[in-house]
């Protein structure tokens, strides 16, 4: 029994890691902290170029400092621009969802939790006016929270002259904000000689893209080339074929977010007067008791997940050697190895990933005990006459 995928943003992954070598051109519209962006670096360098674009600020310099942290040597291919996309150029105010980062837009959208919000002044900038001089395109993302309609009337004319994959997000959710419609999008995909595939690995017809669209229960499509058969043979193959890889990638994520969570909460945003008083006064005396326990901890999951994504990288590079030319298919061709091959290396990288994911959910439970220990501690601190006590 195959396991849910836990995120599309692992396929999404999947798929220009399958489409994409050293010395081709990419973009990552909506880059926000690099989560793609980076790894399509790694694929295309070191003759490639990779185009990412990202209005927030605090966004652009935590992906300053991630590019650091990954590898500091993709800086030669990556290149970061503070600019929104649309399919009028000129400047706007951009929606920032303080406490929602990654829903942030041109438009006040519908959000999934409250969120407060406060607008900055950015440029606009339309894709064509960009990259049309770029001397390739192969491969566009686009994440931009209900304006992907818009950027890529922005990009026709590197649409109609490279012919790139497209993967991009569209609901209804983001996309009312914008005023468009499934069948908006589907009239673009049709008029550029486009098929649209979800993130599942199936072909969609224009009535099921709109259900799809409409019911959100997924969100990420490829568009193909029409002409371009065998891509779309290599990115069925890789959604419908992914035999584990993006379950190891996909627990990687949701360990990483528990390393950090709690890191952006704001627990006070919605208190005021005395509660909230009362309520700083309690989380500074816990803040204070666990801190020095947590933060080290943290440091050292933060480096053991490090460690895990490199070690899942440079295996799924190695299992990359085992691409085979396809025979007549011309020089980007290519064709999966044997099911026998993959799944032999696959057994061999996954059981190393899962003896390290072993010893993640290890530390975990260590930190939940210490955790659960200090609880008890104050619990007996607020039941005796102590200061938190008589200050409530």
């Amino acid at each position: 029994m195959v396991e849910p995928v836990t995120s599309y943003e692992v396929l999404v992954q999947e798929v220009y890691e399958a489409l994409l070598r050293d010395g081709d051109v990419a973009i990552d519209v909506g880059a926000h902290r690099g989560r793609h962006c980076l790894p399509m670096a790694e694929r295309v360098f070191p003759h490639g170029k990779v185009l990412a674009f990202e209005p927030l600020p605090s966004c652009r310099i935590q992906l300053e400092q991630e590019l650091v942290a990954y590898r500091a040597e993709l800086a030669k291919v990556l290149t970061l621009y503070p600019y929104a996309l649309s399919d009028t150029p000129g400047t706007a105010d951009f929606v920032v969802a303080r406490d929602a980062l990654a829903y942030s837009g041109l438009r006040q959208r519908t959000y999934d939790w409250p969120t407060r919000l406060r607008r900055i002044p950015v440029d606009v900038k339309r894709l064509d006016d960009l990259c049309l001089g770029l001397p390739a395109l192969h491969f566009i993302k686009i994440d931009a929270e209900g304006a992907e309609y818009s950027i890529l009337k922005g990009a026709t004319g590197c649409l109609r002259k490279f012919r790139p994959v497209v993967a991009f997000e569209f609901g209804m959710n983001s996309s009312r904000a914008y005023g468009v419609t499934p069948d908006e999008m589907n009239e673009l995909w049709a008029q550029e000689s486009y098929q649209v595939f979800a993130i599942t690995g199936n072909l969609l017809t224009p009535e099921e893209f709109m259900i799809s669209a409409s019911e959100q229960r997924l969100w990420d499509y490829i568009a193909v080339p029409e002409e371009r058969q065998d891509l779309r043979r290599i990115i069925v193959e890789t959604l419908t074929h992914h035999a584990g890889w993006h379950r190891v990638s996909a627990h990687l994520e949701i360990a990483e977010s528990c390393v950090n969570l709690g890191l952006e909460n704001r627990p006070l945003a919605n208190y005021r007067g005395w509660k909230r008083w009362l309520i700083k006064l309690v989380l500074r005396f816990l803040y204070r008791a666990i801190n020095p326990v947590l933060e080290p901890l943290r440091e050292s999951e933060r480096a053991l997940l490090r460690s895990l994504k490199a070690l899942a990288r440079n295996v799924r590079q190695a299992e990359n050697q085992l691409l085979l030319p396809e025979a007549n298919g011309g020089p980007r061709a290519t064709a999966l190895a044997t099911p026998g091959q993959r799944l032999s290396l696959q057994q061999q990288s996954l059981q190393q990933c899962l003896d390290r994911l072993t010893a993640v959910a290890a530390n975990f439970t260590k930190r939940l005990a210490v955790i659960q220990e200090i609880i008890g501690e104050l619990k007996q601190e607020v039941g005796g006459d102590s200061p938190l006590k008589n200050a409530a």
